[in-house]
């Protein structure tokens, strides 16, 4: 089985997938600049001294915050699972995080059902619309902060690929954009977000991850793979 992944994976995850019989292809398809400038540096010194709910939903936006503020003690942390919950705990306490869910969408109706009136948004400036949308048909108070911007290096490829796999829509639209796969081609989606996307460009089946982690991608395609060869 041929797979291709949007992006450079980890190296303990990539051994898994070899091991289990599986030729590996890697390539960004997207690249994240944290954003550094005097405006946004003063206004994250500012929030940093005061009590607020902030939602992250990207890794990236928590490196893009936390390089430039060390003491957010008075925060309360919204934040997607997986990779994005793990880098929120590098730099905050377990007890400041008060929401989390595997996708956006779970995340803003758990921010709701919750109560909570008020928010900081710390995303990209090729955010989704689902988290703040929904929040704000709910009537919560949302205040978004571009702290990374995402670049597109899309890359045409020739080779064909048994499966595909895709960690963000970003990505997703980036490799579309000088690609059309085969049609026995599977997609593989990190979470539900990404598999929307994907369906926007291809007919194709897609499946999705049992959790927003490599991890778990990983293990979905070599599952994929054993019953693919015992069919």
């Amino acid at each position: 089985m041929k797979v291709l992944s949007t992006k450079w994976l980890d190296t303990a995850v990539c051994e898994i997938l070899e091991h289990a019989g599986i030729e590996l292809t890697e390539k960004n398809f997207i690249i994240t600049e944290p954003l550094s400038n005097d405006l946004l540096k003063e206004e994250l010194a500012s929030l940093a001294a005061t009590q607020n709910i902030v939602v992250f939903t990207s890794r990236n936006a928590v490196y893009a915050v936390t390089r430039q503020v060390k003491n957010a003690i008075e925060w309360k942390v919204c934040c997607i699972s997986g990779k994005t919950k793990k880098k929120v705990l590098k730099y905050f306490p377990a007890k400041q995080i008060i929401v989390t869910a595997d996708d956006a969408t779970a995340l803003a109706k758990k921010i709701i059902a919750k109560g909570i009136t008020k928010v900081i948004f710390f995303c990209g400036d090729k955010r989704r619309d689902e988290l703040p949308a929904t929040l704000q048909h709910a009537g919560i108070d949302v205040k978004e902060i571009v702290v990374y911007n995402t670049i597109e290096t899309a890359e045409k490829m020739n080779e064909v690929f048994d499966a595909i796999v895709f960690f963000s829509p970003t990505a997703v639209k980036s490799f579309f954009s000088l690609n059309k796969p085969n049609k026995t081609t599977t997609f593989f989606a990190i979470g539900n977000t990404t598999a929307t996307e994907i369906k926007k460009h291809t007919n194709s089946k897609i499946i999705i991850a049992g959790a927003p982690t490599q991890e778990a991608l990983a293990a979905t395609v070599i599952e994929y793979y054993k019953q693919s060869v015992k069919m």
